[in-house]
């Protein structure tokens, strides 16, 4: 395919991908139709299909686009800091501001497709997380060799550092939330720290 034909195809992937993310936040991902994506993207149904084939897989790739997305955010903050807790700090207001600054995306991502089949539909989904699963564990593992962070296993770590930040997004993205997310970021962030810096008294051990 011609470099110019494959530029055009992956503007018009995008767009697709665009669209159907504005209609899963407007009219619900049960209730929204590829006629809907078609209507607000502007491509043909047949241009649809051959980019994504059904619904479910058009929402598989929504699931990864925005997956990436996060991602490439997330890991920018760790090789930004080399600091353990100014590192925690950041990776608390990056979520936040995240899902303060892209809620549609954080919607899908952290609420719809989390209860949802279309994470195993896309075949580049578990290389994408496995990919991001290594780099976060390389920054955390040369925190905790360096006696920085406590020595716990990964999924506790991501836990410990996401729990409580994700729960505050919820709310957030529900609308429910009555504290400001910069004085969120603040107290979530000190709380983090203070969960899973190494303590003190092991500091010199």
């Amino acid at each position: 395919m011609p470099r110019s034909q494959q530029a055009r195809s992956g503007q018009r992937r995008e767009e697709i991908l665009e669209a159907a993310l504005a209609c899963f936040a407007e009219l619900g991902y049960d209730k929204a139709k590829l006629e809907d994506v078609r209507q607000r993207s502007g491509a043909s149904t047949g241009s649809i299909y051959h980019h994504f084939g059904g619904k479910e897989r058009l929402a598989a790739a929504v699931y990864l686009h925005g997956l990436k997305r996060y991602h490439r955010g997330f890991l920018d903050v760790l090789a930004r800091h080399s600091d353990a807790e100014a590192g925690i700090r950041a990776l608390v207001d990056y979520h936040l501001r995240w899902c303060e600054g892209e809620p549609d995306w954080a919607r899908f991502l952290f609420l719809v497709a989390a209860t949802s089949e279309v994470r195993s539909l896309d075949p580049g989904i578990g290389p994408q997380i496995e990919a991001f699963s290594m780099e976060v564990g390389r920054w955390f593992g040369e925190q905790t060799a360096a006696g920085r962070l406590r020595a716990l296993p990964q999924d506790l770590v991501i836990s410990a550092v996401m729990g409580p930040v994700q729960d505050f997004a919820r709310q957030l993205l529900a609308g429910t939330n009555t504290t400001d997310v910069g004085e969120a970021s603040q107290e979530l962030g000190e709380l983090t720290w203070s969960a899973i810096r190494r303590p003190k008294e092991l500091m010199g051990s």
